[in-house]
Order: C-alpha cells, then sequence, then structure tokens
C-alpha cells in the first residue's frame, strides 16, 4: 500500500495521533510525511510524565501489533529505517518487543529516561542524532489503530489510558470513548486524597483541569487525581493575569527555566526567562517575542522556577498570539545542540519529586477490568479540524463500531464510531449521547 492509501485507513478509523503535541487526524500526519519523504518513522512507547505508563503498557501488551503497523507505515512511506522509542528503564517492554521486531525488520532503540512530553523532536535526536530532523514521529498507540484497522477495518471506539494519582488502584487499561472522568476515578478505587479532588488530564506535567462530566476523547492520554490543594493544580487556576503579574514582578533571572527548556537545549531560540525580561521592560526585543513560537507546553520551566512562578503561562500566551497573527515556527532558526543537554534534562523522578508526587508508582501496572459505563457522550470534534456531522438521530438504535459522525472529504478531522451499543438519547452542545442496552 502507497502513503496515500494507508493515509485513507487511517481516516476511515478516525485515528488520532498526539506526539506531535496537540491532537492531529494520523492520515494529515502521514500525508504531510509522505510529501517531504521521511527517511525513517519512530513509533513512541514513552510517555514522558510522571505517572502516566499508558504508551509503555499498551505497547507491551500489543507488541506484534505495533511492530507490524510500524514497518507497514515505513514501506507505505518509502522510510529506509522503522524504530519503536523505548526508555531505558523499560527493561520487559524491549523483552517484549525483540520477537516481533525482529519479524517485522523493525529496531528497538533506547532513549534517556527523561520528561519530554510534547518533545517529537527531542525523541528523534535522542535516537537518530541529526538525522531525526527528516524522521516521522507517532504515537505508540496510534500505530497499534492502524495496525488494527489494516488487519480489520473498523473505527476507534475506545482508548488506552492511564488513571493514577490519588487513587486507589491506579493503572493503565482501555475504556470506552466518551467515558466520564467520574466513573473512571470510581472504577480506579475512588479519589484517596477526601473531597475535593480534581482530575489533571494527560498528566501532571502538560495536562489540563477537567471537570467530572468531561470524557475520555482519542486524544485522552491519562487521568491524574491530585487534591484541589496541590501546587500544579494551584497553578493552572490562577488567572492568566494573575501569573503574568507574578512573573514580571517577580522573577529573579536565575534561567533556570531556560536551563531546562527542551526546545533550547536542542538549538531552539526559547529562553523564558528572557522573554520576561523582554515585557518587563528590562531588556530584549522583539526576537525573545518570536522565540515563543518554539514553545511544546511542557511545562519544565515551571518546574525548574525556584520562586514558584509559571513562565509556561506568559510564553504560552505569547505563543498564542503570534500564531493568531500567522507567525509560525521555522527550523532555520535553530541552531547547534546545547552542550549541556545531557546534564540539564530533568529524570521523571525528580519531576515527579519537584510536583509533590515523590514516592508514587512511576509505571502504573497494566490494569485488564473492562469498564462498562451505563452511557456514553462523544463529543464531535476531538482533534484539530473541524467538528464531525451526526449521521445519526435521537433515537437510532446503534452497535458498538457503527459510524456516527462523519467528516466532509478533504476536510480536516475525525470521523466518531459508537463506543458502545445502545440508542442515541441525544445530540446537543457539540456531542452525541449514547445510553446502552
Amino acid at each position: 500500500m502507497s502513503g496515500l492509501e494507508v493515509a485513507a485507513v487511517a481516516r476511515r478509523a478516525g485515528i488520532v495521533d498526539g506526539a506531535s503535541g496537540a491532537p492531529r487526524p494520523l492520515d494529515q500526519r502521514l500525508v504531510e510525511a509522505a510529501a517531504l519523504k521521511v527517511r525513517a518513522v519512530i513509533a513512541a512507547a514513552v510517555d514522558g510524565e510522571p505517572l502516566v505508563a499508558t504508551e509503555r503498557r499498551l505497547a507491551g501488551l500489543e507488541a506484534e501489533a505495533l511492530a507490524r503497523g510500524l514497518a507497514a507505515v515505513a514501506r507505505a512511506l518509502g522510510a529506509g529505517r522503522a524504530l519503536v522509542a523505548v526508555e531505558e528503564r523499560a527493561s520487559e517492554l524491549r523483552s517484549a518487543l525483540a520477537a516481533p521486531a525482529r519479524k517485522a525488520g523493525v529496531e528497538v532503540g533506547r532513549v534517556p529516561d527523561v520528561a519530554r512530553c510534547g518533545d517529537p523532536a527531542g525523541l528523534a535526536h535522542d535516537l537518530l542524532g541529526s538525522a531525526g530532523a527528516s524522521a516521522l514521529v507517532v504515537d505508540a498507540s496510534a500505530v497499534i489503530e492502524l495496525a488494527r484497522a489494516l488487519a480489520r477495518g473498523g473505527g476507534v471506539v475506545d482508548r488506552a489510558l492511564t488513571v493514577a494519582g490519588e487513587v486507589l488502584r491506579p493503572g493503565v487499561r482501555r475504556v470506552a470513548l466518551g467515558t466520564r472522568v467520574a466513573d473512571l476515578v470510581a472504577a480506579a478505587g475512588g479519589a484517596t486524597c477526601g473531597e475535593p479532588w480534581v482530575a489533571l488530564g494527560d498528566g501532571p506535567l502538560a495536562g489540563r483541569l477537567l471537570d467530572r462530566d468531561d470524557v475520555v476523547t482519542k486524544a485522552t492520554r491519562a487521568v491524574i487525581v491530585m487534591p484541589a490543594r496541590a501546587d500544579a493544580v494551584r497553578r493552572r487556576r490562577a488567572p492568566l493575569e494573575e501569573q503574568v503579574r507574578r512573573s514580571l514582578s517577580a522573577c529573579e533571572q536565575c534561567a533556570m527555566c531556560s536551563d531546562a527548556c527542551p526546545p533550547r537545549l536542542l538549538g531552539g531560540r526559547l529562553a523564558p526567562h528572557e522573554l520576561v525580561r523582554a515585557f518587563a521592560g528590562a531588556g530584549g526585543g522583539t526576537d525573545e517575542v518570536l522565540a515563543a513560537i518554539d514553545c511544546t507546553s511542557c511545562g519544565l520551566c515551571d518546574v525548574a522556577c525556584p520562586s514558584g512562578l509559571s513562565p509556561r503561562r506568559l510564553v504560552e500566551a505569547t505563543a498564542r498570539a503570534l500564531l493568531d497573527r500567522g507567525v509560525g515556527p521555522s527550523a532555520d532558526d535553530r541552531g547547534p545542540v546545547h552542550d549541556l543537554r545531557a546534564d540539564r534534562r530533568l529524570s521523571l523522578a525528580l519531576v515527579a519529586l519537584r510536583l509533590g508526587l515523590g514516592g508514587r508508582e512511576l509505571d502504573p501496572p497494566w490494569d485488564a477490568d473492562r469498564l462498562h459505563p451505563a452511557e456514553v457522550a462523544l463529543p464531535l470534534k476531538q482533534s484539530l479540524g473541524v467538528a464531525a456531522r451526526p449521521v445519526v438521530r435521537a433515537g437510532d438504535p446503534v452497535e458498538r463500531g457503527a459510524l456516527v459522525a462523519e467528516v466532509p472529504p478533504g476536510v480536516l478531522g475525525v470521523p466518531l464510531h459508537a463506543s458502545i451499543t445502545g440508542v442515541v438519547t441525544e445530540i446537543a452542545e457539540g456531542a452525541i449521547v449514547i445510553g446502552g442496552r
């Protein structure tokens, strides 16, 4: 199959990939990679967040599908190499991948155990050095979904994710798309920190605040339960204006945020402390502001700040403003990799300590128990692009796997399939609600 044919399968299945940061349709990423003639394809079986083990556990459980799917993508794109990125500490995963990888002609490469959320360029560099600039990095989970679609057809109806933090039984499990956060936490034994608790979607570093009625989407990597008083929660709840004001008035210009910044260590221009100085009117100018576009929203600058500030909020707000004006990142602005990159990167264990999560299991186990929600709500927009258009109406019976919303040909977005068998009870507020039967 050609790259375009494989992309067509991914589009029909509605596969979403989050390796590049924002959730994007996998078919779009494959079409772009075919046009760029990438030389290598990397499946990221790493999570890069404390307490999150979604990609790692799923890759071990579905090792054959991962190797088979990755080999198919590499052949379709004409890439000379196909690699699975595995962290140094994940020896069990390397053992599980060894035989399937050999059979499929796939390599298993080791990468350091460091926090790396939203940093595909850094992962590619760790595996391939400067040649990583011409590699496509995709989530292992997206490759596994593609292998399923290539073998059996059908669409994405569930999502593997980590439920961890302040819960009785942390673990990684598959759940139906549209499952409520409150049901996930209850299935994990409930919160152990008492009331009130707060859930962070995707991880304690890059995660966003979730309501208990929020639901699992194709882009959800994790649900991390934390006390409402936790520092990570406080920073996210503080208004942007307050965070910016604190950063501009209390920043000591120690540069520790910039020393830990993954894009900067890889040769990028971004230096959060210089951006703060530029906005404070204490030096700097246009170049420091434009560099914000390199931000990957990893949150490591917040972790590194000794004053408890949130440089991330200022940098993200600046990057959004630049994107709104049509300013995008440019590879031409990248310089040489920093000489001290290996020494300045933050380990997952250290990040966990700085976030108040020390002593917890960094690698939650796989949980094979199935969660059977009585009702699911499928948001019509689950990736970059447009919202899917419903092809069902309230009262229609649907079988698990049936198409319930589609995206017009040639338009960016992903279709949706019923994640449980039941009846469409409502189509409102941008979601299709299905009640089980």
